[in-house]
């Protein structure tokens, strides 16, 4: 990939979105051990934002709670806190980049948050198989994966028009496509703004290799194969669209550092359509 006109094209962008506080100070409990859940929830009660998508959910037909729902401290007993957080960690991201008007020329923004709430849960039973204990940031890690797709459609729109032609009239990866049109991909994309965020080294790796595993730190392997994972049982399950729709090959390194197989994978697979109609339904609430 020519990273010379990858710098070219990241230089002219003037603004960045940035993130709520809230997302980092949950990124400050993954990664701080004397952190508490109550720091967060402190921090949840002060973001107007995510607050009310909180009790938007809780009071949602998909709990079914007889009395309404007030205040972030009913919502977490009713919710749990893992689903608290997953609505902060997805309000965040979400609220960072204004929707688009879609059409047949457009990346498909909606589809897309969708597959990455996809990839976020299947992330989380990734890193329950494969022992992986930091399963808030297992989340964070499938949800951000793609991160830099977002980043290639809001400022360089008219490329990405072409990217998205070229996928749906050869069907190959969008990854390739942007390649072709770009010289560089959206995991170089997604990098870069995860530094500009200043994400920790762990989760940049998870965004900068999930195409490249064999390039990955070996510190950081296990954070890369469970993004690389991830964003192919979504696909797989067919839960919304990283932007085409195709599976592609697994790495082997996967089968050699893990102990994953092709019928874990699939049984993975089939645990996730099941929670398919949910992850739809929880998309539409935050929206």
């Amino acid at each position: 990939m020519d990273t010379s006109k990858f710098k070219s094209v990241i230089s002219k962008i003037k603004t960045l979105p940035t993130l709520p506080q809230v997302f980092y100070k949950i990124i400050d409990t993954i990664e701080m051990p004397d952190s508490s859940a109550k720091d967060v929830k402190n921090t949840i009660k002060r973001d107007q934002s995510v607050s009310a998508q909180i009790l938007k959910v809780a009071n949602s037909a998909l709990y079914g709670h007889s009395r309404e729902i007030t205040d972030i401290t009913m919502a977490t007993v009713l919710l749990g806190f893992d689903m608290i957080k997953s609505i902060a960690l997805s309000v965040s991201v979400f609220s960072s980049f204004p929707k688009t008007e879609n059409n047949s020329t457009r990346f498909d923004r909606e589809l897309f948050w969708i597959h990455s709430m996809a990839s976020a849960e299947a992330a989380v039973i990734i890193a329950d198989k494969i022992g992986y204990q930091k399963k808030d940031q297992a989340f964070i890690i499938g949800l951000i994966h793609d991160i830099g797709k977002v980043i290639l459609d809001y400022y360089f729109s008219p490329d990405y028009k072409i990217i998205v032609t070229k996928v749906r009239q050869e069907n190959c990866l969008i990854r390739n496509a942007e390649i072709e049109t770009l010289n560089f991909d959206h995991s170089l994309t997604g990098g870069w703004l995860g530094e500009q965020w200043k994400f920790p080294e762990s989760i940049l790796s998870s965004i900068k290799f999930h195409h490249r595993v064999n390039e990955a730190p070996k510190e950081f392997i296990e954070e890369v194969i469970i993004s690389h994972i991830a964003d192919i049982i979504a696909r797989s399950a067919e839960i919304g669209s990283g932007g085409d729709y195709n599976i592609p090959k697994i790495s082997d390194i996967v089968f050699k550092k893990t102990d994953l197989n092709q019928e874990v994978i699939e049984l993975i697979v089939q645990q996730l359509i099941t929670k398919k109609t949910e992850i739809e339904e929880f998309f539409e609430l935050l929206n």
